[in-house]
């Protein structure tokens, strides 16, 4: 927790702010919001080899290109971006993203209007800002975690460990709980087979996992007592395939031992099953119904951001994709307008192995010849490129193939993403031409000029993908830097 004259800082700065006589504007947000704030974490924003005032990155060209602060921590820094008070911040992301990927030395970023302050790292990317940030508090609505969040940060406490610590619990801790949310709803088969594995001692077959899936989401829909689900539930990989063609059961089985039909994809939900209530009575149903186990036609599935699937199935293992990138671009006035696709192969340090293991149009192929990069298509604005790749034949070095599209000399042409349009990467089965599933990105992107679009890793022994679709301020030149790669 915060010493005693950090904590009557802080209520005095909530006076200030429910006074309804004062006014607002960005430089008294800054003198009677934000330095008495740094002032109770314990900063001295007297001393200039400290605060740094109207700081410019050095890898920014432009005059005005200045963050509002930066704390100068001797081997980090910290850079604040002030707005005035009811600013709706998250509008100002991108200009203390530009900031932050302009400055190496940068561990912590910051944007507040001197009530809210929003958390920013490089948690995913090194240099790199993050979308989101990982932190943020109401100075007038301040938990006990936010106080002992900013304890962290006092000036006796701060150092670059203590922020990628508590960065790291902040990301664990809420993405755990989301993830095993998610987990809860949807019942992916990997989880589905852990479980059952702990309990069954029979093989646990796809048909198992699938008559496990639709038990599972019943005993959820239906808020039963998991205690009254017994071994017996799980049927014999005898009974599950006299399933196989219809039948007729008594009906209070049915809703016990439906088979799922859809098909078992990674992260992806098994379809609704269909309630049937058995008769309320006390004596045993005989009424018969008959089982229908013609599968539901399927469709390819649209990724939303952040989605995860495996590209491992368990009865046909994918080993050759077909990876197709594509967008429109805005007409753009006696200015051509170029879209680059690079792709980085990834060790476990987020760096390639080496640098042929970044994948351009003059390295098309990677040299353990997993990854190749074809020539790209345009037509009237429309563009694609495809990239394949091969999973048996990526090197061991390698744990993350990253897709990237970046708009080329996009500084000096003044174009960003807001000028492109129905952007999206596909994900196709080479050998069988089957479209396994689309991440379509949104329209009306804002100043990036860098996009993540998705990622291929390792998960144990199978291969994920993630659908990314994050933007950036940065050229190519900064990726490369970031992931080991040294441009001539």
């Amino acid at each position: 927790m915060l010493d005693i004259s950090a904590q009557k800082s802080i209520d005095n700065l909530k006076k200030i702010l429910t006074d309804e006589d004062m006014t607002f504007n960005e430089q008294t947000t800054k003198h009677f919001l934000i330095l008495p704030f740094l002032t109770s974490l314990g900063y001295d924003i007297t001393d200039p080899n400290v605060l740094k005032h109207e700081f410019k990155p050095a890898n920014l060209r432009g005059n005005n290109d200045k963050v509002d602060y930066a704390l100068d921590l001797g081997d980090f820094k910290i850079i604040i971006e002030a707005k005035p008070l009811n600013t709706n911040i998250k509008r100002h992301y991108h200009q203390l993203q530009k900031y932050y990927n302009s400055t190496p030395e940068v561990q912590l970023g910051i944007i507040t209007d001197g009530r809210n302050y929003h958390f920013f790292t490089d948690f995913y990317y090194e240099n790199l800002m993050d979308i989101e940030p990982f932190y943020s508090l109401d100075v007038l609505n301040l938990t006990d975690y936010d106080f002992y969040f900013l304890n962290l940060l006092s000036y006796t406490k701060i150092s670059a460990n203590s922020i990628r610590e508590a960065t790291e619990e902040i990301i664990f801790r809420d993405k755990l709980l989301t993830s095993f949310k998610k987990t809860l709803e949807e019942l992916p088969p990997e989880f589905i087979k852990l479980v059952v594995k702990d309990f069954y001692p029979h093989a646990v077959t796809k048909k198992v996992i699938e008559k496990a899936t639709a038990i599972a989401k019943q005993v959820g829909a239906n808020r039963l007592d998991l205690s009254i689900i017994d071994e017996s539930i799980i049927m014999s990989d005898e009974r599950v395939e006299q399933l196989d063609s219809p039948t007729t059961v008594p009906a209070e089985e049915v809703a016990s031992e439906t088979p799922a039909h859809s098909e078992v994809k990674e992260d992806k939900p098994a379809e609704k099953q269909p309630e049937v209530s058995a008769p309320q009575s006390e004596e045993p149903a005989t009424k018969l119904v008959e089982i229908e186990t013609t599968p539901a036609p399927t469709k390819r599935p649209s990724l939303r951001k952040g989605e995860r699937v495996s590209l491992t199935m368990e009865d046909t293992p994918l080993t050759k994709l077909k990876v197709g990138l594509g967008w429109d671009v805005s007409s753009q006035q006696g200015t051509e307008f170029d879209l680059d696709v690079h792709v980085f192969l990834l060790n476990e340090n987020q760096k390639v192995p080496k640098e042929e293991f970044f994948i351009f149009y003059n390295n098309p192929q990677s040299p353990d010849g997993s990854t190749n990069l074809l020539k790209d298509s345009r037509n009237a604005g429309n563009n694609t490129e495809t990239v394949f790749v091969e999973l048996d034949k990526v090197s061991s070095e390698v744990e993350k193939i990253v897709f990237i599209v970046t708009i080329y000399d996009a500084l000096n042409r003044e174009q960003n993403f807001s000028m492109v349009n129905n952007a999206f990467i596909r994900m196709t089965n080479a050998e069988t031409g089957e479209e396994m599933f689309q991440f379509d990105l949104a329209n009306g992107g804002g100043p990036e000029t860098c996009l993540i679009v998705g990622e291929i890793y390792r998960y144990n022994e199978d291969w994920k993908f993630t659908a990314v679709g994050n933007g950036y301020q940065s050229d190519i030149q900064q990726l490369c830097t970031n992931f080991g790669v040294q441009l001539a």
